[in-house]
């Protein structure tokens, strides 16, 4: 069970992440670069290898499983479920092409480091999720 102490110092960190990304976030706006930029520069800094806000790969875990979930959140609430449903093909072909090149590129990188295949399907999930983050952002922001 969590302690209220260490339930404490972990809403502190996520309160800290957050202001981070919103002074990185406005920055970054005023440069013209995307938001998400915003985000792996604030984990960079606030990571156990910077300025070690987070250190405990514990907490780190949670609060990606919490990014993770809220970005699912808007991305189910921005969706308009209509027009998927009349072009479903376009984006059904992408999520496979995504999925399929995203495993290929990383099982050439993972047999080259010589990683079993667990660490090659994490990692080619991972890689698809991400690159998914920033194909989002950049279609919100031309889309204005």
């Amino acid at each position: 069970m969590v302690s209220e102490l260490s339930f404490n110092l972990l809403l502190q960190s996520i309160v800290i992440m957050i202001l981070s990304v919103l002074l990185i976030g406005l920055l970054l706006k005023k440069l013209n670069q995307p938001y998400f930029v915003a985000y792996i520069i604030a984990g960079i800094l606030l990571g156990p290898y910077s300025l070690k806000v987070f250190t405990h790969s514990g907490a780190i875990a949670v609060i990606g499983e919490l990014g993770l979930l809220i970005q699912m959140f808007f991305i189910g609430a921005k969706m308009d479920t209509q027009t998927l449903a009349k072009n479903i093909k376009k984006p059904v072909v992408g999520v496979i092409a995504q999925l399929v090149l995203s495993y290929i590129f990383i099982l050439l990188l993972g047999l080259y480091q010589q990683w079993n295949w667990k660490e090659i399907l994490l990692f080619s999930f991972i890689i698809s999720l991400s690159s998914s983050a920033i194909i989002l952002e950049y279609l919100e922001k031309i889309m204005k």
